[in-house]
C-alpha cells in the first residue's frame, strides 16, 4: 500500500492547530506540527487530540483533495472509530454515491465537498433527498 498524506485540524477560540499525516500502509504515521515529526500509531494520534480537548476532527486526505476518486474510507474508518467526537470526511467526493458511501461505510458525523458544487455538478438539494431517500438521517 503507498503512502497517504492527511490533515487533521483542531481549531478552539485559543488555537488553531493543523497537523499533516503520513500515512504508510501498516497504520503507522508521521505527524508534521511545525516544529517537527512525531510518529505514533493513527488512532493512538486521534485518541490524543480527543483527550486534547478537539472538539471534532477534519480529516482531509490531501491525495484524495481534487480528484473527486471518493473519500478514503479506510482512513476515515480508522479514526471514527478510535475516538467519541465528530469526524468529518474532506477530499475526493466526486458523486453523490461517494456520500453515500462515506455514510455506509464509515462511522463519520459530516462529509463536505467542494469543486462539486462550486461548479454545479452536483446539486446540493439533489444530494440531500438522495441521501434522506437512501434512508440517511438528514435535514432536507
Amino acid at each position: 500500500m503507498k503512502t497517504r498524506t492527511a490533515t487533521i485540524n483542531r481549531k478552539t477560540t485559543e488555537t488553531d492547530i493543523s497537523v499533516t499525516i503520513n500515512l504508510d500502509g501498516a497504520g503507522k504515521y508521521q505527524v508534521e506540527t511545525g516544529i517537527g515529526f512525531l510518529n505514533h500509531m493513527l488512532e493512538l494520534f486521534s485518541k490524543q487530540m480527543e483527550k486534547f480537548g478537539a472538539g471534532e476532527l477534519l480529516v482531509n486526505s490531501l491525495d484524495r483533495d481534487g480528484t473527486k476518486k471518493g473519500f478514503d474510507i479506510e482512513l476515515l474508518k480508522s479514526i471514527a472509530e478510535s475516538v467519541n467526537i465528530p469526524v468529518i470526511a474532506s477530499s475526493g467526493a466526486g458523486s453523490m454515491q461517494d456520500f453515500l458511501y462515506v455514510f455506509q461505510k464509515t462511522n463519520v458525523d459530516a462529509a463536505l465537498g467542494a469543486s462539486i458544487f462550486h461548479y454545479q455538478e452536483v446539486n446540493l438539494i439533489e444530494l440531500k433527498k438522495f441521501l434522506f431517500n437512501n434512508n440517511l438521517p438528514i435535514r432536507i
